[in-house]
């Protein structure tokens, strides 16, 4: 299984939408895979901040559901959007996140492409997606855009998608916190449980910490950049916002090896 694209999602919020450009230079030159934005919004929108120039990868522009929160929505697009790319292998991955190193891409190296795999399947223990009503993240899901339409059967359109989820009788992981946070990873452990197909549910979550730039989100948390050339580090979750510590996180980007 070798990881063709990296599906990433934002809307208007400067929190995600500014790394949109850093990061997609970062995943066509640092690994060789074609990043693809979900905007939830319009392309006025784009236009006027600036994101359809200057950029690497595609943008698709998806009509978010206005009758439920765009939260949700923009994780779930993650998902639902693989279904353009049924023959590519697409990883989904939050916009504020980085792979420092091959160390997930190669976890997956010998599957097979018709393979479904979560690569931190273990992060909420005891909490699990094989447990009815649990959950785990909705990151680090690799699998080709075919076989995520296996597992979701995914409607017509994004809005009739977000419908049907919300209204399928799933409690979001944080069912009472603002938004429902979490619905879109226990409703996708739901349908992981419903799937007949092969999934590699990879427990990798300790290792991932272990090795993580943990920036704390404010706090720009000192790295061996000797270690991240080498490729020991796994990821970062970044620094927000990201205009806040441009000169951090560009050296950081700067000194990802290149793996493609």
């Amino acid at each position: 299984m070798k990881i063709d694209r990296v599906i990433l999602s934002s809307n208007n919020n400067p929190l995600y939408y500014h790394f949109w450009k850093p990061l997609s230079k970062v995943y066509v030159e640092k690994f060789g895979i074609v990043p693809t934005l979900i905007w939830l919004g319009t392309e006025a929108e784009l236009i006027e901040l600036g994101l359809q120039d200057d950029y690497y990868g595609e943008i698709i522009i998806a009509k978010a559901n206005d009758k439920y929160p765009i939260p949700f929505q923009t994780t779930w697009a993650l998902f639902y959007h693989t279904l353009f790319y049924p023959n590519d292998v697409c990883l989904t991955i939050g916009i504020d996140q980085v792979p420092l190193s091959r160390m997930f891409f190669d976890m997956v190296k010998d599957f097979p492409d018709t393979d479904y795999s979560m690569l931190i399947a273990d992060a909420y223990m005891p909490n699990h997606w094989t447990i009815n009503g649990s959950a785990s993240p909705t990151a680090y899901h690799i699998a080709k855009g075919s076989t995520f339409n296996d597992v979701y059967m995914f409607e017509d359109t994004f809005e009739q998608e977000i419908e049907k989820i919300c209204n399928a009788g799933v409690k979001a992981f944080w069912e009472d916190t603002a938004g429902r946070w979490g619905l879109d990873e226990t409703y996708s452990s739901m349908k992981l449980r419903e799937y007949k197909g092969q999934i590699n549910s990879l427990n990798n979550f300790g290792l991932l910490c272990e090795r993580r730039i943990e920036c704390e989100r404010h706090k720009e948390t000192p790295f061996d950049i000797d270690r991240l050339k080498a490729g020991w580090y796994s990821e970062s979750h970044l620094c927000r916002p990201f205009t806040n510590h441009t000169e951090y996180i560009t050296k950081m980007f700067n000194s990802i090896s290149d793996y493609k």
